[in-house]
């Protein structure tokens, strides 16, 4: 068990539920600019068309550029109730063009099941990155599909896995051990 702060109890549920409401990306100050890392699969950004590298200039009429907001600030920008929107000026220097796009906020999915597949035609692997309340639903689907495909033996990647919710960690370990 660990103390979690009162300021890093909802990042942390949210983490842990599975999901979390908001535009789907993952993002980092590059020089002056909120920069696009990552866009989640499943999240509203990626059905948008949004791509790694795009800069969020302005959200809301919010200016981000030039401003050192903090990243709880820029969260707070473009997380929000699921089904409101957010208005998004952005720059894609890979066109050098800058361009604008409403994007409603919704359900991002945040899976624990990182990667699933056959290493052979008898050994399959997979990877959880940690145990949320959707793991233990998510290794099913996976370890299903691995068995259908002529899974024999299982290669189940732990590592970096800080831990999380016992009860999945449990019901994973049913399935594979005897009682």
């Amino acid at each position: 068990s660990v103390y979690i702060p009162a300021h890093q109890r909802q990042s942390i549920a949210e983490n842990m539920q599975g999901n979390f409401y908001g535009i789907g990306v993952s993002f980092l100050m590059f020089k002056d600019s909120v920069t696009i890392a990552r866009v989640l699969e499943g999240g509203p950004s990626k059905a948008a068309g949004l791509l790694a590298g795009d800069r969020i200039l302005i959200a809301d009429e919010d200016t981000l550029f030039q401003k050192n907001y903090s990243n709880e600030k820029i969260v707070q920008t473009l997380k929000g109730r699921p089904g409101t929107s957010v208005d998004l000026t952005m720059y894609r220097k890979s066109e050098d063009k800058i361009f604008q796009l409403e994007i409603k906020r919704g359900k991002v999915p945040l899976p624990s099941v990182d990667s699933y597949y056959m290493m052979g035609k008898t050994v399959g692997y997979l990877k959880i990155n940690r145990f949320s309340q959707t793991t233990n639903n998510e290794f099913d689907l996976a370890l299903n599909d691995l068995i259908s495909q002529g899974m024999k033996k299982m290669i189940l990647d732990l590592r970096d896995n800080p831990g999380g919710y016992l009860h999945p960690a449990i019901q994973i370990s049913n399935a594979l051990l005897q009682k």
